[in-house]
């Protein structure tokens, strides 16, 4: 089989894989965690702050209502971070890796038997109250350093 044939096919497929990935992990007790994206041939790193915190996205008292409007600006709250070394071919399409990620939180979220009870919404990770960032980072110069390049940005974090 060549690497192509891993590259899962359906967005079903990705979240079932990341899935596999973490199925023993409590993946919202840890402040960071990445995930190298593999896909047409080319690497780009995904790191997600506080995944734990989307708590503070919502009212204490029965946390069904999101408090956009009173997240204070030292609050931490769940954040994507989306680190590409060819961000102008556009191989890994910010909207469609934003979209991957945020499935794949929320059926964590809602797969996850152990957590003690929540009135949070079933699908918490919305755009409300997960942020997503593509900063500037250094670009690679041609069509094969994209895994080293990835490499450096984990190193950064």
């Amino acid at each position: 089989r060549s690497v192509h044939d891993l590259e899962p096919q359906s967005r079903r497929d990705q979240s079932a894989m990341l899935a596999s990935f973490t199925r023993s992990i409590d993946i919202f007790s840890k402040r960071w965690i990445f995930i190298p994206i593999f896909q047409h041939t080319h690497y780009s790193l995904i790191a997600i702050a506080n995944p734990g915190y989307i708590r503070n996205c919502f009212h204490d008292d029965d946390g069904s209502t999101l408090v956009q409007d009173r997240i204070r600006v030292n609050e931490i709250i769940p954040c994507i971070i989306h680190l590409d070394s060819l961000q102008r071919d556009q191989l890994h399409p910010p909207a469609e890796i934003y979209s991957l990620i945020m499935k794949w939180l929320n059926d964590e979220f809602s797969r996850r038997q152990d957590l003690p009870a929540h009135p949070f919404p079933q699908r918490p990770f919305i755009r409300q109250t997960t942020k997503f960032i593509t900063p500037q980072v250094p670009q690679q110069p041609n069509s094969c350093d994209c895994g080293m390049y990835t490499l450096r940005y984990f190193y950064g974090f």
